[in-house]
């Protein structure tokens, strides 16, 4: 979870069964040096993956926000990201290219 002390660690598995997610707002706390928040918007809907999203909003002084687009032809798959320990000191994102040719061909029989 962002915003978890090391012997907090925890995980979410989030599905986006009707739309997958149009941005994300990554929040740092330069204080820290670490990310406090992701926050995951699918329209209108948008979901917080902090443990402590009331110490880490967008408006405080020290808390720098990043936006990223997703478009439909790159959807989100997954996070990686590097800590020292203490924080979360960078995210990244893994995103799918439903556009590559590799990405278009059915598996055979047997094929995972």
């Amino acid at each position: 979870m962002v915003g978890a002390q090391l012997d907090e660690w925890g995980s979410q598995k989030l599905h986006f069964k009707m739309q997958q997610p149009d941005k994300i707002s990554i929040l740092t706390d330069k204080e820290l040096a670490g990310v406090c928040d992701v926050v995951i918007y699918q329209g209108n809907k948008m979901t917080s993956l902090s443990k402590d999203p009331e110490n880490c909003l967008p408006e405080e002084d020290g808390i720098e926000e990043t936006w990223l687009s997703l478009p439909e032809d790159t959807p989100l798959v997954g996070f990686h990201g590097k800590s020292d320990g203490e924080v979360l000191n960078s995210l990244g994102l893994i995103l799918l290219n439903k556009t590559d040719p590799v990405c278009q061909k059915p598996l055979s029989k047997g094929q995972f």
